[in-house]
């Protein structure tokens, strides 16, 4: 196991040369304190995205079909993504997405794995 000083080095050095910049937004409250369709800026951060395979099995009475799904992700340091929370909203080449979640990979509290889903 490496060090977590190590390993935050290797993804500051990664974001520097390859990341970017993702702007994250949340919808306003009213004054009930319910969501209204105007977006409000929270978080600016730069990050790497990517995608990871996930397995989606349907089984039936007769076959099972198993299909590859890609999940996308942007990797960024921890620091960053504590302002993000589920269903803050984000754009990336056109499509919209929604926040499905935050990991703090391997609790080091060093870098973090915000899992988005799309919006159809």
């Amino acid at each position: 196991m490496k060090p977590p000083y190590f390993m935050e080095s290797r993804i500051r050095t990664q974001l520097k040369y390859n990341g970017l910049q993702y702007q994250f937004f949340r919808s306003k409250l009213d004054k009930f304190k319910q969501p209204t369709e105007e977006l409000e800026q929270v978080a600016d951060i730069k990050g790497l995205y990517h995608e990871s395979n996930s397995y989606i099995q349907i089984t039936g009475s007769d076959a099972s079909i198993i299909r590859t799904s890609k999940s996308p992700m942007i990797l960024c340091m921890y620091e960053d993504a504590k302002n993000i929370v589920l269903g803050d909203k984000i754009e990336i080449s056109g499509k919209q997405y929604k926040v499905s979640g935050v990991l703090n990979i391997q609790n080091y509290n060093v870098a973090a794995d915000i899992s988005l889903e799309e919006v159809i």
